[in-house]
């Protein structure tokens, strides 16, 4: 169970100005539209209990109207609003995300009289990021909290009052608004309604390729990417644009981000394709294992005031091809039904679920559920009033940086390499794996050895006698990190030539055996990624006794890898 430290006491449920952030989750809410704005609870591991509202305790006012995105990228959480409103909140909020105290709210992006709605954020480098909205894809100057310009071809691109196909208008939220947005190597692919999912060149921020819809019934809707890199959209008819009446025709569709091929998943169960008012979504991966989650078809028809269709949540294990109920809420409750998006915590895989009883109007609960679908404890009351109305989605604390697992020395002969998997290399205990970019900084003496990163592998070749250092940074979710590795050839040091293809790891009788990798360190780990001990290897036949308390560890040496499981 996650915990929060306080560097302040606080009294029952009430958030001091002071209060510190971490190992837990916030709740985002939307608000009553036209009398409230949005606001964010933190859920308190402790109690198992949503306290009052943080962001109306730390900084006297709630978001815009109807909050429905947030994030934390780096040190700052990102919340976005549908509107400015006339309450302390803006179109994009930005915060310290320890504090939830405001650093820079914008009012609005665009500077031609337009406040277009809000929808999703994206953080893209260190000192970027994009903005979605109702009409195109704003640049951020996360350093100066600035709109660089509007991503050309990401709005709609016609006039004011100008009819468009199905007599919709430039500025009809619901045509060509910009949905999920999700960053692979060195672009952003971002969902557009009735078109396809753009690729943006985050060097240029210009469009470079459009995936199109149009074989797939005209419009993409959630997009998110599985443990296995692979990204994962719905897919539906263009007239299906808010509710699902025709789920029929709806379609689960893979993407491959380096050939931006799409091809359609064939599933026994319905599939969820939802255009209205979220831009958290309705389907999310797994992180510890190669599923996706959707909700299944069902809303809650306004005009009729009765819900429609099942309050469950599927899912589809894209190894074995399985698909099946992750959970049937009628199983916990018959008056529940899934009201917003649900969110899945990176660190545990557990399904954090908003849900509304009777009506659409709540009261609302939140519900955890573990990855196995099981309910973890009671349904989690949300509060009623101003700023907790209509549940947004669950956001979770970042805690950790990225942490590289290489050696600190590789020794190689001339023309010898070492490739790595870049998944094997670098981690990141709160964040996806697929998010972490691994970049190279700098090489010392090009002469000697060079690096190349190509196809998720980084490669080291050693060129010449002598030896040098190379740089190399991870970002994840904002957050960096760099590593130093000295390269050097085997006749400088008078020691052995080392590869990865060469070492072998063995465990008998209580002995971990080390083969091929003299020069070289074997590092140990838990299952928790915490490092127990390194240690250097001074032969090629090394026998190291493990003194450690039954569980499983990870053993690596020159990027060879070793699970042991110790009674």
């Amino acid at each position: 169970m996650k915990k929060i430290i306080f560097l302040v006491a606080f009294l029952a449920t009430t958030i001091t100005s002071m209060a510190q952030f971490s190992n837990g989750s916030f709740l985002l809410t939307e608000g009553q539209y036209g009398s409230s704005s949005g606001g964010l609870f933190w859920l308190d591991p402790e109690t198992g209990s949503l306290g009052s509202s943080v962001s109306q305790e730390v900084n006297g006012a709630g978001y815009g109207e109807t909050a429905q995105f947030a994030t934390i990228y780096g040190d700052k959480l990102y919340v976005t609003s549908k509107q400015a409103g006339s309450y302390g909140g803006g179109l994009l909020t930005v915060a310290d995300a320890a504090t939830a105290k405001n650093i820079y709210i914008f009012s609005s992006l665009s500077d031609d009289g337009h406040n277009y709605d809000g929808r999703a954020f994206c953080g893209v480098t260190e000192s970027k990021g994009y903005m979605g909205t109702s009409n195109g894809i704003f640049v951020i100057d996360l350093e100066n909290n600035q709109v660089v310009k509007l991503i050309e071809g990401s709005d709609c691109g016609y006039g004011i009052g100008e009819a468009i196909d199905g007599g919709y208008y430039q500025y009809d939220v619901y045509y060509h608004q910009i949905g999920s947005m999700v960053r692979v190597g060195d672009c952003v692919f971002a969902s557009k309604q009735n078109e396809g999912i753009l690729v943006i060149d985050i060097a240029t921020d210009e469009i470079i390729y459009t995936i199109s819809a149009e074989e797939f019934g005209g419009s993409f809707g959630e997009l998110i990417q599985s443990k296995d890199g692979m990204l994962w959209t719905t897919a539906c008819s263009t007239e299906n644009y808010i509710y699902e009446h025709t789920p029929e025709l709806n379609k689960l569709v893979m993407i491959d981000p380096h050939t931006c091929e799409a091809i359609e998943i064939p599933t026994e169960h319905k599939v969820s394709v939802s255009w209205a008012t979220w831009r958290h979504g309705m389907m999310q991966a797994c992180e510890h294992s190669n599923k996706i989650l959707w909700k299944d078809v069902c809303y809650f028809d306004w005009m009729m005031y009765e819900q429609v269709g099942a309050p469950q949540i599927l899912y589809y294990d894209i190894e074995t091809g399985e698909e099946g109920v992750f959970v049937d809420l009628t199983t916990i409750n018959p008056d529940y039904s899934i009201y917003a998006g649900f969110s899945i915590d990176p660190e545990t895989d557990n399904v954090y679920v908003p849900v509304a009883s009777n009506s659409g109007y709540g009261p609302w609960f939140l519900l955890v559920f573990d990855p196995q679908g099981t309910l973890i404890g009671d349904p989690i009351s949300i509060p009623i009033g101003d700023w907790s109305d209509y549940p947004s989605m669950t956001l979770f604390t970042d805690d950790y940086t990225p942490e590289f697992t290489l050696d600190d020395k590789y020794i190689l002969d001339v023309n010898d390499k070492i490739e790595f998997n870049l998944a094997d290399i670098v981690f990141d205990k709160d964040n996806t794996q697929n998010g972490i970019i691994v970049e190279i900084l700098n090489v010392e003496n090009p002469e000697i050895a060079t690096a190349e990163i190509a196809d998720n592998k980084l490669t080291l070749w050693m060129k010449g006698q002598g030896l040098t250092t190379i740089t190399l940074k991870a970002l994840s979710n904002g957050k960096s990190t760099t590593k130093n590795i000295t390269l050097s050839e085997s006749g400088t040091t008078g020691i052995e030539s080392v590869g990865m293809f060469n070492s072998q790891l063995f465990y008998r009788n209580g002995s971990l055996n080390v083969i091929n990798s003299a020069g070289s360190y074997v590092t140990i780990y838990n299952t928790s990624g915490n490092q127990l001990y390194k240690h250097q290897i001074n032969s090629n036949n090394f026998p190291m006794p493990l003194n450690l308390s039954p569980g499983i560890y990870i053993a690596t040496v020159n990027g060879n890898t070793l699970k042991i499981a110790i009674q």
